[in-house]
């Protein structure tokens, strides 16, 4: 009886994928109407939404959210607010300019 074939997986598949450091962190899943709004958290540009940074669980944060044709919103997140929660949702409707 022939010895079975081994398959060796791509060596990217053997390798340990990196995970990020969470510890202290918190998810803030940030939607917004309309979608697609640029994101700036803390005066960095994190993309469009709706999207999902780690943000310090300890720390207050600067949300600023805005669209061409919408007023521009910024909101502070008061670190309390997290309590012990694992993701925050930040839910932000932007009103046409008029």
């Amino acid at each position: 009886m022939p010895e079975p074939v081994r398959v060796q997986p791509p060596p990217e598949l053997e390798r340990p994928q990196p995970v990020p450091d969470r510890a202290g962190k918190i998810a803030l899943q940030i939607n917004t109407v309309p979608i697609h709004c640029d994101v700036i958290v803390d005066d960095k540009m994190v993309g469009q939404s709706p999207l999902t940074v780690y943000i310090d669980r300890f720390s207050n944060h600067v949300i600023q959210i805005s669209q061409p044709g919408y007023e521009d919103k910024t909101k502070l997140l008061d670190y309390h607010v997290f309590g012990n929660e694992t993701t925050y949702i930040f839910l932000e409707k932007l009103e046409p300019k008029k």
